[in-house]
């Protein structure tokens, strides 16, 4: 059984609590704002920001959580490491070039076709127009698994 995603891979998290009915809205705001980084339109001063934030989160977790700490560990070295230990986590962020980054935005960025967007609506529920353009009306007390298999069975 997985637990997250696997070595080397990424999870994009974005949040868009939004009634059904502006679900395509804040879907096409989001395709553009991730279209536009992944083609290199990205703020350096803000880019720089980021890195030093998700330094200082990891870092902190690092140190406070000792459980993450540890699954970090393991996931590195799944049958325990003799001599020095190293994170390429951490690494990665001391060694990365923010210019690196946004002129190889693309290589860093995958497709937006490769990504699947849980938009989580309040209000009435998305009308039939939605339903049979890819939205899914999950019900109260129901696993996303609905949705996800439902919407597999569309692309059928």
């Amino acid at each position: 059984m997985s637990t997250g995603p696997s070595k080397n891979q990424a999870v994009l998290s974005l949040s868009a609590t939004v009634e059904a009915n502006k679900w395509p809205e804040i879907y096409a705001e989001i395709a553009a704002i991730y279209k536009n980084s992944r083609a290199g339109k990205i703020d350096h001063r803000g880019l720089s920001i980021q890195r030093m934030q998700l330094t200082r989160t990891y870092t902190g977790r690092f140190f406070s959580d000792p459980v993450w700490g540890v699954r970090r560990y393991l996931d590195e070295y799944p049958t325990g490491r003799k001599g020095s230990i190293t994170l390429p986590l951490f690494e990665a962020f001391d060694g990365i070039d923010l210019n690196d980054i946004i002129a190889r935005s693309q290589d860093h960025l995958p497709p937006w076709k490769d990504y699947l967007l849980v938009l989580i609506g309040g209000g009435p529920a998305p009308g039939e127009a939605l339903r049979s353009d890819g939205y899914c009306s999950l019900p109260a007390n129901t696993p996303l698994r609905f949705c996800l298999e439902a919407l597999a069975e569309a692309q059928d």
